[in-house]
């Protein structure tokens, strides 16, 4: 079972408190008009952004 101590799965306290804050952050930049998909016209940006999440864990 999904639910079972010790065998949480997808429906951890973590899981949830992490798609919370997700949807969270996502509703309150729609509602104050500050979402936009930001893409970088450099291609080093790309690298800079991978060496980034890698250092961020």
């Amino acid at each position: 079972c999904a639910l079972a101590p010790g065998h949480e799965g997808l429906l951890s306290n973590g899981t949830m408190l992490n798609g919370g804050l997700i949807a969270g952050a996502l509703i309150g930049a729609l509602l104050a008009g500050e979402f936009k998909v930001r893409v970088p016209r450099q291609r080093r940006r790309y690298g800079q952004s991978v060496v980034g999440g890698v250092l961020m864990g």
